[in-house]
């Protein structure tokens, strides 16, 4: 039979060294008399652990909060970032569009400030201020359709497009272009005809007349431009190559961003630096991608690549 408890008492008792102890007494009742229990706990050594397992949770605290502040510096960077470089974009394209904005206003002022001055020079004048006020215009219109592009209001008329048409205007109208530099304009098709693709026809052709011109201008005298296009599964890629200076593989990177040059001794009053630009641009709208490659014997080869569409099972 097991003892039963009658009494019980607990205290503090402190040590001759400052040790605390929690002392507990019972008195218990047997069948062979009264028996003492005395236990004692040691309160300094609970309190250490307890402090222990305090400092652990704050620590624990501290370390969370301060790998939570990193994280949160992290994404708030990765956050800003693209408006940073979008304010820097914005910022550089103003600056070079103010830039070559200047130009053209300087002969304006001063062809209109000597008109009538000198009657034998006035056509000469009329003639600089109609092309300056042209070029003022092809510029504007170029910073308006980057504009749109940037701000997501460019849209594209779909249709289903026969590209054998596109490249057969495309190329009637570069060979006028080669014929005033005695280029020879070749176009490169295969026997059978090109499969159709979606997209904007009229967007279509101006992206490849930026490439013909731009192939027509940066050519030297009596140089060969050729306008070209191949199918594989899924894509229809359509080249333009010529046999000009050619571009150094490490300026590749650079060739469509916005008022760039190549060669800045080749940039004539009549191409802003935007025509590639724009190029691109309308490539990705038809979810195309436009590059340089390499193909020898050519110096420059420009790739448009279009997705086909998908045929039905």
């Amino acid at each position: 039979m097991l003892p039963a408890e009658t009494a019980r008492v607990s205290f503090p008792l402190s040590g001759d060294h400052g040790d605390r102890y929690l002392v507990q007494a019972a008195v218990l009742s047997s069948s062979s008399g009264w028996q003492t229990a005395v236990m004692m706990k040691d309160l300094q050594q609970e309190q250490g652990q307890i402090f222990q397992m305090r400092m652990t949770c704050v620590g624990f605290l501290v370390g969370g909060i301060i790998v939570l502040l990193a994280l949160s510096w992290w994404l708030s960077g990765r956050a800003a970032r693209p408006i940073s470089e979008s304010i820097q974009r914005q910022t550089e394209f103003v600056a070079a569009a103010s830039h070559e904005l200047k130009s053209p206003l300087a002969v304006l002022s001063a062809s209109a400030s000597v008109l009538g001055m000198s009657p034998e020079q006035d056509e000469t004048l009329r003639q600089t201020i109609c092309r300056e006020c042209a070029r003022m215009g092809r510029l504007v219109s170029d910073l308006l359709v980057l504009a749109r592009s940037d701000t997501g209001t460019w849209s594209l008329e779909s249709q289903t497009i026969d590209l054998d048409s596109i490249l057969s205007t495309v190329a009637e109208n570069g060979g006028l272009l080669a014929a005033k530099k005695a280029q020879q304009f070749l176009l490169d098709l295969s026997d059978s005809s090109l499969p159709p693709v979606r997209g904007d026809a009229q967007r279509l052709e101006q992206l490849l007349t930026i490439l013909v011109d731009n192939a027509c201008t940066y050519t030297q005298s009596g140089g060969q431009i050729t306008l070209s296009a191949r199918t594989s599964r899924r894509s229809i890629f359509i080249l333009v190559k010529d046999n000009g200076p050619g571009i150094p593989r490490e300026l590749w990177g650079r060739v469509f961003d916005r008022f760039y040059r190549a060669d800045a001794a080749r940039g004539g009053k009549d191409h802003s630096g935007l025509g590639l630009s724009i190029a691109q641009e309308l490539a990705r709208l038809h979810g195309g991608q436009l590059y340089l490659k390499e193909e020898p014997p050519y110096s420059t080869v420009f790739v448009l690549e279009l997705p086909l569409p998908n045929k039905p099972h």
